[in-house]
């Protein structure tokens, strides 16, 4: 075992900053820049004091303090060494000297959202794209080299801004038949991905001070792109029956609320589904104030219960939901492509829009997966993985109740990738998070869909990532990382 020559520190006598504090920032540093590695033995207390002519104490005090932040870690027997799976630092301004670090950077001890280790996790709750195990993507492959040979003898010519038209006149059909949206090619716009999409919705419908309602919990990544536009984000609370619309209109008598965003057929994180009352009663807010609604129909590919419920744009007569879908859950989140339905005005602003930031799409994607729809090979990969998936879901529910027994509250969704898991004690689930972070097991905490960064609540957890036998060894790993581990004390 390689033992370093030593460890030169430099000690600032006048600083505010405790010694021992000075001694563990200047180790992260040093780790920071490369030159301890994960692995690397570090001199024992006495050593380490001896040469910075410091108390033994001071020293052991330091090491510590780098072990509980997981930086470095103690081996019976062996020594002290620099861990193999560090955290992540988030800096506040630029890098500063050793001595004042304390003052500029903070280490992150808690859920995966915010400390990601070097290695993966052996599960992921975190995931809920499709199984790729599943099925091959050699159809879609195919389709791809096809549709790049028709690109290729055209010239590779610029496209429609909105998308390539077949793509277009394909979701037209698929939108209409599934999701009740009478919508024509001509106001379909074809996007790189969800996050597009809502960014071209964003700067359509909203701008600076513009106030935008958004679910609550909900997803902090919609709140960052509606507040880049410079919009105030102000959040409505979500029930057992989806978003409460007498919130909202009470908070658009106080604020003059240019949009609101919901995810009505599988709320997301909670899973809730929105009853046709609420439905009936957004829509009737939104043509009493003008506001637009962003209906963001995520999930609704895995549906495991009929009938199920058209989408909210189906019962627009007011124009005024812009819907927004995604190809991520049907064929893989890489393909990172996505759409927007709406009145062919609103279509046309965000092309144009689109148009100052990306002249056109992957036309070759689009056509390859006009063709998979066309063809009808989409249809029956979908109609494969729901029965799949719903299998999945009960499997999970069961397993949760098994390891977990009275300690949660678990929702069952009628369709979706996920469930919502609510402890029936306060609990802080960065903790957990960050406990079955060590065990292996990934999963977002509760401040991640809170406004108020609150660390209790619910935690969401997909499902279709995970083969069986994976989901029963996280799910023990689960139970096991509980606070109390309630796996033994309290599961039935």
């Amino acid at each position: 075992m390689l033992r370093p020559w030593g460890l030169p520190i430099q000690i600032d006598a006048d600083s505010r900053q405790p010694i021992y504090q000075q001694v563990a920032t200047s180790i992260i540093v040093e780790i920071q820049r490369g030159r301890l590695k994960p692995g690397t033995a570090l001199p024992g207390t006495r050593a380490l004091a001896k040469l910075l002519s410091l108390n033994r104490n001071t020293v052991a005090t330091a090491f510590e303090e780098l072990i509980a932040q997981g930086w470095v870690v103690s081996e019976k027997s062996r020594g002290t060494f620099i861990a193999r799976r560090l955290p992540r630092i988030v800096r506040n301004t630029a890098p500063a000297r050793p001595a004042e670090l304390g003052a500029t950077t903070r280490v992150e001890r808690v859920g995966p959202q915010v400390v990601e280790r070097l290695s993966p996790p052996r599960y992921s709750f975190a995931d809920e794209g499709p199984d790729p195990r599943l099925d091959g993507d050699i159809d879609f492959q195919e389709a791809f080299r096809r549709a790049a040979r028709a690109q290729y003898s055209s010239g590779w010519n610029y496209c429609d801004p909105r998308g390539a038209s077949q793509l277009r006149g394909a979701l037209a059909e698929m939108l209409r038949t599934r999701r009740g949206v009478l919508a024509e090619p001509e106001s379909i716009l074809i996007t790189r991905g969800r996050q597009m999409a809502l960014y071209l919705c964003a700067q359509a419908a909203l701008g600076p001070g513009a106030v935008v309602a958004v679910e609550q919990p909900g997803q902090r990544r919609v709140w960052e792109t509606f507040r880049v536009t410079g919009a105030r984000v102000v959040g409505v609370p979500v029930d057992e029956h989806g978003l409460q619309v007498e919130v909202l209109r009470r908070l658009s008598k106080l604020h003059p609320i240019r949009a609101v965003y919901v995810s009505p057929e599988h709320q997301y994180p909670t899973t809730v589904t929105m009853s046709a009352r609420r439905r009936q009663e957004l829509l009737q807010w939104a043509e009493e104030t003008g506001a637009v609604i962003l209906e963001d129909d995520l999930d609704h590919e895995y549906q495991y219960s009929w009938p199920s419920n058209l989408s909210l744009a189906s019962q627009d007569k007011n124009d005024s939901v812009i819907y927004i879908g995604s190809f991520s859950r049907l064929l893989m989140p890489g393909l990172n492509l996505g759409f927007i339905a709406a009145s062919e005005r609103r279509v046309r602003k965000m092309a144009q829009l689109r148009s100052l930031i990306d002249r056109q799409g992957e036309s070759a994607m689009e056509m390859s997966v006009a063709q998979l729809i066309r063809g009808g090979k989409l249809q029956r990969r979908l109609a494969k993985t729901v029965d799949e998936y719903r299998d999945r879901r009960d499997l999970l529910a069961s397993l949760l109740r098994r390891y977990l027994g009275s300690s949660v509250k678990v929702r069952v969704p009628s369709g979706g990738g996920a469930l919502w898991v609510q402890p029936e004690q306060v609990v802080n689930t960065r903790s957990w998070c960050a406990s079955a972070a060590e065990l292996g097991v990934k999963f977002c905490c509760s401040s991640a869909y809170s406004l108020d960064e609150a660390a209790n609540g619910g935690l969401r957890l997909g499902f279709t990532t995970m083969q069986p036998e994976e989901m029963e060894q996280a799910v023990q790993l689960l139970a096991d990382s509980y606070p109390g581990n309630v796996r033994l004390s309290n599961a039935s």
